[in-house]
């Protein structure tokens, strides 16, 4: 495994500590994803600092878009919100408390992005969700 697919089983094994997931993506999708709960994991691209250690190691800013979805029970819309709003603060400060992600990088930040909300076609809310962003640094060599 490479080590952009190793960042995002351990995001999702993170994840999965607080929530029993149902279905976990780490490829772009064409619609959200179903079971719920389902988190997408989606690896946005990296960018190289100008902080190289020595001429052996680079270090390279991998960045990665996480949603967390949620069931949503229509006629308890406002305690599927608080529900999802203690998941993120939960989630938040689980990623803070191991933010070299199990020794895989030097460090990562997480930030809360904002809330989502899944429609069915009669436009009633069926899945609840929220946006992460992620940053991992990590060292490699170059060859």
């Amino acid at each position: 495994m490479s080590i952009i697919q190793d960042i995002a089983k351990v995001v999702e094994e993170m994840v999965n500590e607080v929530l029993i997931l149902k279905s976990s993506y780490n490829y772009p999708l064409r619609e959200i994803p179903k079971p719920y709960p389902a988190l997408h994991v989606l690896y946005d691209g990296f960018e190289r600092p100008q902080d190289e250690d020595d001429m052996n190691n680079f270090v390279h800013d991998l960045r990665y878009q996480l949603t967390l979805y949620l069931p949503n029970d229509a006629r308890n819309m406002e305690e599927r919100w608080d529900e999802l709003d203690s998941l993120v603060w939960t989630l938040m400060v689980k990623f803070a408390n191991n933010r070299t992600l199990g020794g895989i990088c030097r460090q990562s930040i997480i930030s809360s992005g904002e809330p989502v909300v899944h429609l069915n076609e009669a436009k009633i809310p069926v899945g609840l969700g929220h946006t992460f962003l992620l940053l991992a640094r990590v060292e490699t060599e170059e060859d």
